[in-house]
């Protein structure tokens, strides 16, 4: 069985804790903290904002994956990989940072459509488990790294929305990515 990434990055050194007690993840400086409190900030922000808070989460997912690329084309020159290894490379480090596994149920890279699929994400589950059931599906932020990573991936602005999700009792997250997608109207 292959090891998962976040042992792999751990034995390579590409996450590291230092002496000062710094978490640097892939050459960058990281924060650790509960998902609790980050749903918490979402709470507030969307309670605050509305839909322009949900738009400041999917925007910071969109910068987050946006600036890890340009980092990893430096480190790791990912941009000889085919578009495939570059997926999975992605997928990877979702699940690195915790966010679980994510599945590909679809992708035609002519049309640039892709569906993923997470079956355990962890926003969504603690969502459901300490605020009860959404009416509407609440991974801004995640849709956001998914559009960020694959605009930059695909060369050309495509967004994502989640179309199902664990929040609202569905089986799992669905996350749909096009270039014909409009999350916020």
């Amino acid at each position: 069985m292959k090891e998962n990434f976040f042992y792999e990055l751990l034995k390579t050194g590409q996450l590291r804790v230092t002496k000062e007690g710094l978490v640097i993840l892939m050459g960058e400086y990281n924060l650790m903290f509960p998902t609790r409190v980050f749903l918490y900030l979402q709470e507030m922000l969307v309670k605050s904002f509305g839909v322009k808070g949900e738009k400041l989460l999917y925007d910071m997912g969109k910068y987050q994956t946006t600036e890890a690329i340009k980092r990893y084309l430096k480190i790791y020159n990912i941009q000889k990989l085919q578009k495939s290894k570059i997926i999975e490379f992605g997928l990877k480090v979702c699940t690195a940072i915790g966010l679980g596994s994510f599945e590909i149920v679809k992708y035609n890279p002519d049309n640039l459509n892709l569906i993923l699929i997470n079956k355990k994400l962890p926003t969504a589950e603690l969502y459901k488990l300490t605020r009860g059931r959404s009416e509407k599906p609440i991974d801004f932020h995640i849709s956001g790294l998914f559009s960020g990573a694959f605009s930059a991936m695909f060369g050309k602005n495509v967004e994502c929305i989640e179309t199902k999700c664990l929040a609202c009792g569905d089986p799992y997250c669905q996350f749909e990515v096009s270039p014909k997608i409009k999350p916020f109207k």
